[in-house]
């Protein structure tokens, strides 16, 4: 089920940059083993490299495009749910203002508006609250 909350598109966004970085240093993991496993046919490759070079011969290029695709897709994802955020953010606010604009109230509405705040200032004046005019308390 799809969710909005950050915690889910955080989620999302990192599944989906590690899928990304596991997919392409598998297709590059395979290629620099085989190229090393042909390197250990020449008698001087392995007269001139030990095991830990080999090694790294092997798994650096695939951790490498791991790490690079990896990170290049997170921020790729990262700005497109961004600026699915603003877009949703920006609709909100277009439709309020666009709700406003058409939204004139009628002569009974406005009425009725009148009356409701008029009883509302009559029943604070009732009341044993204190009023105080102005913006500012001195």
């Amino acid at each position: 089920m799809a969710s909005l909350t950050p915690k889910h598109r955080s989620d999302e966004v990192t599944s989906s940059a590690m899928q990304e970085g596991l997919t392409n240093g598998a297709m590059v993991l395979f290629p620099s083993m085989a190229a090393v496993y042909a390197g250990l046919q020449n008698p001087s490759f392995r007269k001139y490299t030990n095991w830990q070079s080999r090694t790294a011969l092997a798994i650096m290029p695939a951790l490498f495009v791991f790490a690079l695709t990896s990170e290049q897709k997170m921020v790729h994802r990262m700005e497109e749910v961004a600026t699915e955020t603003e877009h949703a953010i920006k609709s909100v606010e277009w439709a309020d203002r666009h709700h406003r604009r058409n939204s004139v109230p009628s002569a009974d509405e406005q009425q009725k508006r009148e009356e409701l705040r008029e009883l509302y200032r009559r029943s604070i004046l009732n009341s044993n609250v204190r009023v105080v005019e102005g913006d500012e308390l001195t």
